[in-house]
């Protein structure tokens, strides 16, 4: 299905494999199945920070004339 995806690794092995830390540890959680309708947090890494693993929200904006 489209708009699914999981997430794994543990902490270590995401911050060992990126070389980065992960900003918030309480926030980053591995799962099996991450929907991006209920827009969750996902760990990501920004080009002007990429020594830090943050999170942002994750999902697919259907615009504001959607009910």
């Amino acid at each position: 299905m489209c708009f699914h995806t999981k997430q794994s690794k543990s902490t270590s092995e995401v911050q060992n494999r990126f070389k980065a830390k992960i900003d918030n540890p309480d926030v980053f959680s591995s799962h099996e199945n991450i929907n991006g309708f209920e827009f969750p947090l996902m760990p990501i890494i920004t080009d002007t920070n990429p020594e830090i693993i943050t999170h942002y929200n994750w999902g697919l904006y259907m615009g504001e004339h959607y009910n």
